[in-house]
Formats: C-alpha cells, sequence, structure tokens
C-alpha cells in the first residue's frame, strides 16, 4: 500500500510539472500570435494628407505649363480639372474660373468662403504656388459653408479678372481669402498702390566717329511679376545702365548707337541689347570692363543662373546718338532706382520700383518705371524722386497709370474682417502649431483693390504664400472652414 501511496504521489507531481509547462508553452504561442499581428495602420493627419496632395497638384501645374500659352489655355485646364473633381465650374467674361462647392452637410449657415488667386500665361511659373493652394483646399476640405475658388487672369500687367469680376457670385458676408506671392509669407489687412511712369526725351544723332562697334547683350533671365523677391535676378536694363556709367567715370571713350529691352507691363525685364561704338585703340579696356561686369554677375547670380550675357562685335553704324542725349540718358540710368526702395525696422518691404522697358526707336528715348509700395508717403517720394531727376536731365516725366492701394480700413466691413482674422489666427496656430502668426502690410499690388471698390463691406484679407507655408496656408485655411462649419454649443 505504501508503494501505491508514493506512486500516485509521483504521479500528480509530475502531471502538475505537465500542466504547468503546457500553459507556459500556451502563453508564449498566445504572445507570439498577439504581438506578430501588424498594428492598425494609423490613419494619416491632415497634414500629412495635405503635404502629400500640394505636391500632386504643383507637380500636375508644372507638368503642364508647356500647353498653358494663353489665357484661354489656362481657363481650360482648370475647367478640366474641376469636371474630373465633380466640382461644379464656370467661366464669367473676363476669362475668371470660379469653382462652386455647396456647403458639406449640417453647415447650410456657416459663413461662405471664397479663395481667390490670379494667373498670367506669360508668367505661369510664377502662380503655381497659389494656384496649388487654391486648388488643394477645393478638394480637400471635409467641413465647410459654401466654398468658392477663383481664378482670376492678368493679361498684359492687367488685372483684367479682378477689374472685371462681379461680386454677386458671393453671399453677403463671405470671409475672401486672396492668395499670392511677396518675399515673405504673411497676412495682410492693407496691400500696396500702383503707379506707372513714363520717361520720355526726343533724341538727335550725328555721324559716328569711333571705329568700333559692340554688340552687348543680356538675355536668359526670368520676367516675373513686381514683387519683393525682384532682387533675384538682374534688371539687364539697370545693369546695362550702370556699365554706361562705369564707362564715362572712368574715361572709356564710347558711342551709343541704340539700347532696347523688356516690355511695359508689370514684369521684370527678361533682356536687354545695346550697341556701343569705341575706339580701337581702347578695346582692351573695354573688353577687360566687360569681362569685369559678366563675372559679377555669375559671381552674384551663379554660374548655373541661365542668364547669358556676351558682347560681340558688330557692323559699324553710320550715325549713333547725340552726345548730349548719350550723356542724360547715362545720368538718368545710374541715378534712377530699381528693386526694393525702402524696409521697415523689422525688415518688411514698405516700397518697391521696376524699370520694365527702354526704347531709342523712332528718335525717342522711352524708359517706363513701376512703383508699388503700401505707403502712400512713399509712393509720392519715388514719383518725386523721379521727376527731378528728369527735371535735371532735360526728360519729360508723366505718371501715366495709378491704382490705390488695398486698406481695411477704407472700407466699412472693419469689425467683420477683424472678426475673420481672429478667426483664421486661431485656425492658423491650431494647424501649425506656431507660437505667432506674421501680420504686416504688404507693398505689392493686388486684387484687393478692385475687390473693395465692388464691395466695402466684405472681409478680404491677403495671404502672401511662399513655396515653404503652402501646406501652412492650406491647413489653415481648410481648418478656419472646420471651424465655422461646427454647429455652436
Amino acid at each position: 500500500m505504501k508503494k501505491l501511496n508514493l506512486k500516485f504521489k509521483l504521479n500528480k507531481k509530475v502531471l502538475l510539472a505537465l500542466i504547468a509547462v503546457i500553459l507556459v508553452m500556451a502563453l508564449g504561442v498566445g504572445a507570439y500570435f498577439y504581438f506578430s499581428q501588424p498594428d492598425e495602420p494609423e490613419a494619416p493627419s491632415l497634414k500629412q494628407v495635405l503635404k502629400e496632395k500640394l505636391s500632386a497638384y504643383e507637380t500636375d501645374l508644372v507638368d503642364s505649363l508647356g500647353s498653358m500659352e494663353t489665357s484661354e489655355d489656362v481657363a481650360n485646364y482648370l475647367m478640366n480639372w474641376a469636371e474630373n473633381k465633380q466640382i461644379a465650374a464656370t467661366k464669367d467674361n473676363a476669362g475668371s474660373v470660379i469653382f462652386t462647392i455647396p456647403p458639406t452637410e449640417g453647415a447650410e449657415e456657416a459663413q461662405p468662403t471664397a479663395i481667390i488667386c490670379n494667373f498670367d500665361a506669360e508668367h505661369m511659373d510664377s502662380y503655381v504656388t497659389e494656384m496649388a493652394t487654391a486648388l488643394c483646399v477645393a478638394k480637400n476640405s471635409e467641413s465647410h459653408g459654401k466654398l468658392s475658388i477663383v481664378f482670376m487672369p492678368v493679361e498684359d500687367g492687367e488685372m483684367v479678372g479682378a477689374k472685371d469680376f462681379d461680386m454677386n457670385h458671393f453671399e453677403e458676408n463671405t470671409a475672401v481669402f486672396v492668395l499670392g506671392s511677396s518675399s515673405a509669407a504673411k497676412v495682410s489687412m492693407v496691400t500696396g498702390a500702383y503707379q506707372y511712369y513714363q520717361i520720355t526725351d526726343e533724341l538727335t544723332y550725328q555721324p559716328t566717329t569711333f571705329n568700333k562697334a559692340y554688340k552687348i547683350t543680356m538675355s536668359g533671365i526670368p520676367s516675373n511679376p513686381m514683387e519683393g523677391s525682384i532682387g533675384d535676378y538682374p534688371n539687364p536694363i539697370k545693369t546695362f545702365g550702370t556699365v554706361l556709367a562705369n564707362f564715362k567715370s572712368t574715361s572709356l571713350l564710347f558711342e551709343l548707337a541704340s539700347f532696347e529691352g523688356g516690355e511695359t507691363g508689370m514684369a521684370t525685364p527678361a533682356e536687354a541689347t545695346m550697341v556701343v561704338v569705341i575706339n580701337e585703340s581702347d578695346t582692351t579696356k573695354f573688353t577687360n570692363k566687360m569681362e569685369n561686369s559678366i563675372g559679377k554677375i555669375k559671381e552674384n547670380f551663379g554660374e548655373d543662373s541661365g542668364i547669358v550675357y556676351t558682347y560681340e562685335e558688330v557692323e559699324l553704324p553710320q550715325q549713333v546718338i547725340s552726345n548730349e542725349n548719350k550723356d542724360t540718358l547715362v545720368s538718368m540710368m545710374y541715378t534712377s532706382f530699381n528693386g526694393i526702395y525702402n524696409r521697415t525696422e523689422e525688415g518688411n518691404i514698405t516700397s518697391l520700383t521696376n524699370i520694365d522697358f527702354i526704347s531709342t526707336e523712332d528718335n525717342l528715348l522711352t524708359i517706363d518705371v513701376a512703383a508699388m509700395g503700401y505707403s502712400e508717403y512713399y509712393l509720392s517720394e519715388i514719383s518725386d524722386t523721379y521727376a527731378t531727376i528728369c527735371g535735371l536731365c532735360n526728360m519729360d516725366f508723366e505718371i501715366i497709370e495709378k491704382e490705390y492701394h488695398f486698406d481695411v480700413n477704407a472700407g466699412y466691413g472693419v469689425t467683420a474682417t477683424t472678426e475673420v482674422l481672429e478667426s483664421f489666427e486661431a485656425a492658423f496656430l491650431e494647424f501649425t502649431e506656431d507660437e505667432s502668426m506674421k501680420k504686416d502690410s504688404t507693398a505689392e499690388f493686388t486684387p484687393c483693390t478692385y475687390l473693395q471698390q465692388k464691395d466695402k463691406e466684405m472681409p478680404i484679407l491677403y495671404f502672401s504664400i511662399t513655396p515653404k507655408t503652402m501646406v501652412k496656408f492650406a491647413g489653415s485655411i481648410v481648418t478656419f472652414m472646420d471651424a465655422n462649419a461646427q454647429p455652436e454649443a
């Protein structure tokens, strides 16, 4: 009996051990299967979604630039884009394309929003950033009131879309966000006024007295809308003016046969050409100065900038511009302003100028200059300075075009605009997690001027967007609309 009891005890211990082993194995297998299962994929954040979509829209726009030769081509691209995305789109008589997106369910009473940006078929690469941002908002907003996206054409420097736009496309108290570019990303309640000057002088000619002629050319420069990045490339007209002034100040005798460059309108000149005549004995001095000028352009703007700056000997002209006309032209070009005219102590641009055209054809010197600035004081200072220079050079000066600046305080919608700004700033800080939002005036002339003239009560804000801040602004607009669409507690 004792042996039987001992055997029983041993079997019981073995059994318990086996059970323990089995339990450990079961737990191990269970843990293996539990931890080896793939995690549920985490839904992408709004920031990730917008970054991906913006990249896609931007790439598609850039790839399509070759087919956008006219405003009608751009409008057709936008109409086709809307059709593919199942967005209702129309085109008005001025060529503006208007996307209309109804409010989402439950947001029928929310404040409507309108996104506006320009496009210019001659300078489309300069509008890709704001257009891609607008397209992104059009397709990636989940909750919103009525949403309108408007693309307005610019032709020959004229904002024809904004000038002729019918504000009845928008409901009362629509929050209007105008997208554009400047030197820095910011939100503005004031944007620049615009003045266009024309300087003229009747030319007389004299026989050529020197014996060697050179054609100097600068080309391959991107022609961009006039804005705070105006110094990113050289202005060939101003550069050649500096070259001539250097010739004169260093006693290199020369005659000027012709000077042509740029086009009229609010764009930087893409090229310029002039023909100078020198004494053959000064050839080495002339070529050294030209090589030095070319070297400075390469140093300042890079070997791979695409700028082509050359000089070559050409046939000797029979006549040249008189010495008197030549000297006043050189003085004018040397003392004229081009680029950023003034900044605040904080670095914000207040005003800028652009020499966009010069011609010596038909016995007439013509120089066109554009000026922009959000302060009437600085624009008056620019025009007074040019008028003084022209007076000293015996040239005629005339302001041939003027548009006033946009200022929220000039309308009746100050309170409404301030409320929109506060709501947008809250959305911006929520989405970006930045500590602050840059709010400052913008020197550039914008469509805001024409829109305010049409409806002084409409709340309007201008957004300067850079390639690096596209996601921030797209996400902040989406967040703003989403907050407005939520029912009040």
